[in-house]
């Protein structure tokens, strides 16, 4: 099980889109509130680029920028992600996730690597977005 040996806390990956489509900025701080006030977070994006916040008004904005001061702001790369050192995946809300999942071979490795080894969890909620995703097109 992937629990940080410093705080002894469980694992939880965050995916970020980094295309210009972006990830809406409410879902990701209330993404990041939940997860962070239960898991050692880490954030992930491709190529370990900033993430564009869109849909910001005046209060998310002045939250973004103040958490854009903190250490674990600071995105890694998610082609140096191990799927196994954490024991759950969040992908936000974000319209620039489709750009990944269609793009990023990285993403689609480490999501693949959720299904077969974590939670039934996963693989529901990855049904329900492919399906919304075949509604749109």
């Amino acid at each position: 099980m992937a629990v940080n040996s410093t705080s002894g806390r469980r694992s939880c990956l965050v995916v970020l889109p980094s295309c210009k489509e972006g990830v809406s900025a409410q879902s990701f701080i209330q993404c990041f509130t939940l997860t962070h006030s239960a898991f050692t977070v880490q954030l992930a994006t491709p190529g370990g680029k900033t993430p564009e916040f869109i849909n910001q008004d005046d209060q998310s904005r002045r939250w973004l920028n103040d958490f854009r001061t903190k250490p674990f702001a600071v995105p890694l790369s998610l082609e140096i992600i191990d799927p196994n050192r954490y024991t759950s995946l969040v992908i936000p809300h974000a319209p620039g996730a489709a750009v990944d999942l269609a793009n990023n071979k990285d993403l689609g490795h480490i999501i693949l690597q959720f299904i077969r080894d974590k939670s039934k969890q996963l693989q529901s909620l990855l049904r329900v977005y492919v399906h919304c995703c075949t509604l749109k097109t």
